[in-house]
């Protein structure tokens, strides 16, 4: 798309959701502007008729009077309707802001992750972040451009009709202040640009000097100076290349504001001596030198905003366009509803991550019928969480199929594929809300169940804390939003992580890397816990501590992404292969340990 269809289906789009982010509210703050506008062409007219008629020989004290009064109400009713204006426009942006925030975040929703996994995917999105408002503004700047348009018509019609070689000159002197402003526009957007890395790291070490999470640390050992340090190096370097922008700004500014005020004098004494000369009224005069003014100030105001807009601000919305219109991975159709879980199958799974060219998973084939309980086994990066990852369609495999019930999971709707399964996953997360929502996120229908939540808190082996909590399951897991809020643990955290998968009570239920941030007495509850919570449910688990796969009906083993063992444990313990092998390394580590304790 060239750039002219470009800038025009951004200011569209612009205009459009605009419109249906206020609609009727839109339309009423477009008619207030008209008036706001008309407003001061109508003053000036009517100053122009009180000075006319007072320096008439028989001056008409009816007609006078006339002039004054629509002179102070059209003055009133100016200043009212900006008012208005105002508390429109506050309504309106808050209102796109609101709808821009809703349009992203659904559209991401959509997208696979594999475009957030992406450095593109996450550039994408933070560009939509911190560009946000400069897009909203983009309906204001294109209002502008049409009401500004507006008084410029208007104005620059009666000062040809006044002299045509003049007006021309008068507004031509404006010209150098337009480009002006385009160039150092453009260039505050290049620095700007390049600054981001530098503001970003600035405000990280912000951070680290005011938020509460890394004060620990900060005063442990003591590097309020060298953060300091570190922060003011980073601030001075933008504020030397603001400053030196800002100069540059000053000199070219000055230099074309001196042009165009030229212009302006030599304007309006020329008007003057027409009046001297008896040639025009006093009252025409200042309607000349009014109108001058107001076309001057209108026709700069507008080209550089039609500059902006299609220099940066179209630019900037063509990104969200472009974000909009991006292809979403569609499902063959609903074609059958997951009535009830009885199989899930991997054949000859392939798989690679966005952006990389290491495989993960290499020929992954495997069978979990309805019931069984299957262990997950091997080291730090032999594909385990990926397997979970492609079970619930974060990301589909390069080639291979993935079976539910003997069919293609893309035969089903992926969001009904999802609520057959329960998750807790190695990086949970810490919701800074309510224990009661932290819990029943997974379930939001059965977030006024009280015992139900609590019930899944005994399980996930967090009721004794809950017990001690000032405000039950309505206490904040945080303190950030209320003084009465609590700070908890990484291992409480994990363990409100597993109530909440257990909450959701779905046919599967997937526990990766369950006991990671928990004591051993903890860790060996939940292993205990989970054939009797599972139940007739299907269960997968991920664990580090193999002596848990003893639970197991099938055990995996995976290893450079493929499986290279797989069975109950009695029989990969006689196979002595990588499955024995890891066994016993960590039944010798933790007989070491319990050495050292005795000892």
């Amino acid at each position: 798309m060239n750039e002219k269809a470009s800038f025009w289906k951004s200011m569209w789009f612009s205009l459009k959701f605009t419109y249906t982010s206020n609609k009727m509210r839109y339309i009423f703050f477009l008619i207030l502007r008209l008036l706001s506008e008309t407003c001061p062409l109508l003053s000036i007219y009517f100053l122009k008729n009180i000075l006319d008629e007072v320096v008439k020989d028989n001056i008409s004290r009816e007609q006078l009077s006339l002039w004054i009064a629509l002179f102070i109400v059209v003055t009133i009713l100016r200043q009212v309707i900006d008012y208005i204006l105002r508390f429109l426009e506050t309504v309106i942006k808050t209102r796109i802001i609101h709808q821009y925030d809703l349009m992203v975040s659904q559209k991401l929703a959509k997208l696979p992750m594999s475009f957030i996994d992406t450095s593109h995917g996450r550039d994408t999105v933070d560009y939509l972040k911190y560009s946000r408002d400069e897009v909203v503004n983009l309906t204001h700047f294109i209002t502008n451009v049409f009401f500004g348009a507006y008084t410029f018509i208007i104005s620059f019609l009666s000062l040809i009709s006044f002299d045509y070689l003049y007006s021309l000159l008068f507004l031509a002197l404006t010209i150098p202040g337009v480009i002006s402003q385009i160039y150092i526009g453009r260039k505050m957007d290049i620095f700007l640009r390049k600054s981001t890395p530098d503001i970003r790291k600035s405000s990280y070490y912000r951070w680290m000097l005011t938020d509460p999470w890394p004060a620990k640390d900060v005063r442990m050992y003591n590097l309020s100076n060298p953060i300091k340090e570190r922060y003011n190096e980073e601030k001075v370097k933008f504020i030397k290349g603001l400053r030196k922008l800002d100069l540059k700004k000053l000199t070219v500014r000055t230099v074309t504001e001196l042009v165009k005020r030229s212009g302006e004098i030599v304007f309006t004494f020329f008007v003057i001596s027409k009046a001297l000369a008896g040639n025009i009224m006093i009252g025409e005069a200042t309607l000349y030198i009014g109108f001058a003014l107001k076309a001057t100030m209108a026709f700069e105001n507008i080209t550089y905003l039609i500059l902006t807009l299609y220099y940066i601000g179209a630019k900037r919305l063509e990104k969200l366009i472009q974000f909009i219109a991006m292809p979403v991975e569609k499902q063959s159709g609903q074609v059958m509803p997951v009535k009830e879980f009885h199989s899930l199958t991997f054949e000859d799974v392939h798989f690679t991550y966005p952006m990389t060219d290491k495989p993960v998973l290499k020929g992954v084939s495997f069978t979990l019928k309805k019931g069984e309980k299957l262990s997950l086994v091997g080291i730090n990066g032999s594909g385990k969480t990926t397997i979970v990852k492609l079970m619930l369609g974060l990301y589909t495999p390069q080639s291979g199929r993935i079976l539910i019930n003997d069919h293609p999971m893309s035969d089903y709707d992926i969001d009904e594929v999802r609520q057959q399964f329960s998750v807790l996953f190695q990086d949970f997360v810490q919701f800074p809300l309510t224990l009661r929502d932290n819990v029943a996120l997974s379930n939001v229908a059965g977030i006024d169940d009280d015992e139900e939540i609590i019930e899944a808190l005994k399980l996930g082996g967090i009721y004794e804390e809950y017990s001690k909590f000032s405000n039950g399951l309505d206490t904040d897991m945080t303190r950030r939003f209320a003084d009465d809020g609590v700070e908890l643990s990484k291992g409480q955290w994990q363990k409100i992580a597993l109530s909440r998968a257990y909450f959701k009570n779905a046919p599967i239920i997937i526990l990766d890397e369950p006991s990671a941030a928990l004591d051993a007495e903890a860790e060996d509850k939940i292993f205990r816990q989970f054939a009797e919570i599972s139940g007739n449910r299907t269960g997968i688990i991920i664990s580090h501590r193999i002596s848990s796969s003893k639970l197991a009906d099938k055990i995996i083993v995976l290893d450079g992404g493929k499986i290279v063992e797989s069975g109950k444990h009695e029989n990969l313990i006689r196979q002595d292969g990588l499955y024995a092998k890891l066994y016993n390394l960590q039944l010798q580590k933790y007989t070491l340990k319990e050495e050292a304790v005795d000892a």
